[in-house]
């Protein structure tokens, strides 16, 4: 899982490196594609994981997935917030836990179907 982990942290600085350079450059366009893409990638840390990894446990992936995506989403809250506390920060960390645990549940329900599957 250990690759996974360091994959999908790699493409997150990447992101979050090239938007910070958006940002400094007043590249908007690019700017906001790669602040959706860091959302995104905020809400798939463990499904990122599991792609990237050869062959790992989905469960042990989503529920690091899940611990490594509510301080990243935190920091999205108050990225969103304008860059101060705010009580709507506290969504983003739900919604990243709750996506999470949705996509385990599917994965281990859609893993028991295939195991049983004629």
């Amino acid at each position: 899982m250990f690759r996974g982990i360091v994959l999908s942290a790699l493409v997150y600085v990447l992101l979050f490196i090239g938007h910070i350079v958006a940002a400094a450059n007043d590249f908007d366009t690019l700017f906001r594609t790669l602040a959706i893409l860091i959302t995104i990638q905020t809400f798939l840390v463990g499904p990122s994981i599991i792609l990237f990894e050869k062959s790992c446990d989905y469960h042990s992936a989503m529920r690091t997935g899940m611990i490594i995506s509510i301080p990243l989403a935190l920091g999205l809250g108050w990225a969103y917030a304008g860059m101060g506390l705010h009580w709507t920060m506290l969504p983003w960390p739900i919604g990243s836990v709750i996506l999470h645990l949705l996509i385990e549940r599917r994965l281990k329900y859609n893993s028991l179907v295939e195991q049983f599957d004629g």
